[in-house]
C-alpha cells in the first residue's frame, strides 16, 4: 500500500477518534452540568428522611393493626414518632462504637450526654450525688424504638420506682442505642464510672441483640472498617486510581444516579433490618453468644462492685417467646422490608437453647432476673412491630424490674 494512502487513512482515523473523544468529553460536561439543579433536590440531608420515607414503609402494614399497637395514637401520631426517631443517626464514639448525638424533635430527644430523654420528668445532668439514680442499658428496645418518650421502659421505670419510694428524688437515665449488645453496655458503662458518674444501680436489659449479633461484633463494624481500609489506602498509597475513583464518585452524573438507584429501595426507620439473617437456629453459635454475654455480665458486675454499684441484669421478653400474640408477630416480621427481616428468630431459638443449657447458670447469677415470661400471660398487644415495645410493652417489663430488683419489703 503506498505510504501516503496509508498516512491519509491514520489522518482519518485519528480525527474520528479525537473527534469522538472531544464529543464524548462534551457531552459527559453536559450532562454533568444537567445534573447540577437536580443534586438540591436529591441530596437530601439525613435528618430530611421524614414522613414521606416513613408513610412508604408503613404501607406495608395494615393501619388497624397499626392503631392497635399504639393505643390512643392516631395514624398522624404514628407517623410522627417514627419520623423524629428516623431522623436521628447514630454518631461514632470511641471504644463503644457508636451512640445517639444531641437531639430534639416532639417525640424523641437525647441530651448532650447521649442518653434519650424520658419527657418532662428527666432528672439534671450530671445526676445529683444525693438522688437515687438509674442507668439502663441495652439496644433499641430499651432506648424505646417505635415510642415517644415518655413511652419508653425508663420512663415507666421511674414512676414506678417514685411511686413506691414515696420521693421524687429518683432518676432514670436512659442510655439504651439501637443495635447494642452486652459488651458495648459494659464497655459504656465502664466509661461513665471512669468520669467519675456513678449511679445507684445500672440496669442491663439483654437477649435480643446478643442472640442476634452471633459473632460479637459491633453492628456498625463492618461498614467502620470498610472505612477505615478507604482512608488508610488512600493516606498511605496515595494512588492514582484512588484519586480517580474519588473523582469519579463526586461526578454530579454519577452522584444523581447512585441517589436515584438508592430511592428505588423501600426505606425502613430500622437500619439493623438489613442485617444478613443466615440460619437462625443455630445452637452451638447460639451457645458463643451466651457464653459471651455471661462474661460480660461477670465483667460489669465486678466493675460496679468496685465502684459501689448495684448491678441488675434483665433478660428481656420478645415477641417470639411465650407471648399470646406471637401470630401476630410473625406477621408483623414479614412486613419488614429487606432479605434479612427474620433476623430477631434467632432469639427464638436462642432462649430455647437458654432454657435447656443454661437456665440454672443464669439464675445463679448475682442480680440476674429473668423477665422473658412476663408477657405469657398479657392480654394486650405489647410490640410496635416486630421487637420493639409498645407503650404497654414498656410498662410490662418495667413491672418485672420492679418485682424481682426492687421487691417491697
Amino acid at each position: 500500500m503506498n505510504r501516503y494512502i496509508w498516512a491519509s487513512m491514520m489522518g482519518r482515523a485519528y480525527k474520528v477518534v479525537v473527534l469522538n473523544i472531544v464529543n464524548l468529553f462534551i457531552l459527559a460536561v453536559l450532562l454533568n452540568l444537567a445534573c447540577l439543579p437536580l443534586l438540591p433536590h436529591l441530596r437530601r440531608p439525613l435528618d430530611s428522611i421524614a414522613q414521606a420515607d416513613v408513610k412508604a414503609w408503613l404501607q406495608n402494614w395494615d393501619r388497624d393493626l397499626l392503631l392497635k399497637l399504639h393505643p390512643g395514637k392516631s395514624y398522624e401520631d404514628i407517623v410522627e414518632i417514627f419520623a423524629d426517631a428516623a431522623r436521628v443517626h447514630v454518631v461514632y464514639e470511641p471504644f463503644y462504637e457508636h451512640r445517639y448525638p444531641e437531639y430534639e424533635s416532639k417525640t424523641f430527644n437525647v441530651h448532650a450526654a447521649g442518653f434519650r430523654s424520658i419527657g418532662k420528668r428527666q432528672g439534671p445532668w450530671p445526676p445529683p450525688t444525693d438522688a437515687n439514680v438509674v442507668f439502663i442499658f441495652g439496644g433499641s428496645t430499651a432506648m424505646g424504638g417505635g415510642v415517644q418518650d415518655q413511652d419508653t421502659i425508663a420512663a415507666a421505670l421511674q414512676s414506678k420506682m417514685r411511686a413506691a419510694s414515696g420521693k421524687d428524688n429518683v432518676f432514670v437515665y436512659n442510655f439504651g442505642v439501637s443495635a447494642y449488645q452486652s459488651t458495648q453496655e459494659m464497655l459504656r458503662f465502664t466509661l461513665l464510672l471512669q468520669q467519675d458518674i456513678i449511679p445507684t444501680t445500672a440496669i442491663f436489659l439483654d437477649g435480643l441483640n446478643d442472640m442476634i449479633i452471633w459473632n460479637g461484633e459491633p453492628a456498625l463494624a463492618p461498614l467502620l472498617r470498610s472505612a477505615a481500609n478507604i482512608v488508610q489506602d488512600g493516606v498511605t498509597q496515595d494512588s492514582l486510581g484512588f484519586h480517580i475513583g474519588r473523582f469519579w464518585a463526586r461526578l454530579p452524573m454519577v452522584e444523581v444516579a447512585d441517589r436515584l438507584a438508592a430511592r428505588t429501595v423501600t426505606p425502613s426507620p430500622f437500619p439493623q433490618a438489613e442485617l444478613p439473617t443466615g440460619a437462625v437456629d443455630d445452637s452451638a453459635r447460639a451457645e458463643i453468644s451466651i457464653k459471651r454475654y455471661l462474661s460480660n455480665r461477670r465483667m460489669a458486675k465486678s466493675i460496679g462492685d468496685a465502684y459501689g454499684v448495684k448491678t441488675v441484669f434483665i433478660w428481656q421478653p420478645i415477641p417470639y417467646y411465650r407471648y399470646p400474640f406471637e401470630k401476630e408477630a410473625m406477621t408483623m416480621l414479614d412486613a419488614m422490608p429487606g432479605t434479612g427481616n427474620r433476623y430477631g428468630l434467632r432469639a427464638k431459638y436462642g432462649y430455647n437453647v437458654v432454657l435447656s443449657s443454661y437456665m440454672d447458670r443464669m439464675r445463679s447469677f448475682d442480680g440476674f432476673h429473668w423477665c422473658a415470661d412476663a408477657q405469657e400471660n398479657s392480654s394486650k398487644m405489647l410490640y410496635v412491630d416486630h421487637v420493639h415495645y409498645n407503650a404497654d410493652g414498656s410498662d410490662l417489663v418495667a413491672e418485672c424490674i420492679m418485682e424481682k430488683a426492687f421487691p417491697s419489703p
